[in-house]
């Protein structure tokens, strides 16, 4: 029952923020091509907040039972919307600028973390739960690092400086977010219940 309300969650929501993205203004230096962001950043978000939380419980993962069961379960889940991410980020560019560019710190940043991803999986499939807590630590301490120096660099914004998002472009970012939160919840339960 949880699950069709969440179903029916998704499509309102989903419509509201089409509704909301198709009336905001396009933004002054990026055009139209900046409501892209309203699929980027729900993505991204929940992509790496679901691999970091299956990183965190990986590190635990030896001990507890559950503990690994869920990081799995977060990092399957988590595979998807990363793929997803990438490939808006791909149209971004290419929309924008006109060319697909890897030169960007936060792309680094972004595969360098998604990369961990296969490798979690594979230590999971292969029930290598020491490696899996190590792993899950060195995870999160590269990229808690490499935010931090990527934070410091001028070129960490992947838009030009001065773009902003006015209050009437950050709605329909709210409904975004949580539409793809039910279909995350949605594959989340699915997985659940083979697992």
């Amino acid at each position: 029952m949880a699950e069709w309300r969440c179903v029916y969650a998704l499509f309102v929501f989903a419509g509201v923020a089409s509704v909301l993205a198709y009336l905001a203004p396009e933004e002054e230096f990026l055009g139209a091509s900046y409501k892209l962001l309203y699929l980027h950043l729900p993505l991204l978000y929940i992509s790496l907040g679901s691999l970091y939380l299956a990183a965190l419980l990986g590190i635990f993962s030896a001990k507890r039972e559950k503990y690994r069961k869920t990081s799995f379960k977060l990092a399957v889940t988590a595979l998807p919307f990363a793929l997803a991410n990438l490939v808006v980020i791909y149209f971004f560019e290419h929309i924008t600028w006109g060319a697909f560019t890897a030169s960007e710190p936060r792309f680094y940043f972004l595969v360098i973390s998604y990369a961990m991803l296969p490798l979690l999986l594979l230590l999971h499939l292969l029930n290598e739960r020491r490696l899996l807590a190590s792993a899950s630590a060195l995870l999160i301490i590269t990229n808690l690092l490499l935010y931090l120096r990527l934070r410091s660099l001028d070129t960490w914004q992947l838009h030009p400086g001065g773009v902003g998002m006015p209050m009437e472009m950050r709605l329909p970012l709210v409904f975004a977010l949580a539409s793809f939160l039910c279909l995350y919840y949605l594959i989340f339960k699915k997985l659940e219940d083979k697992f």
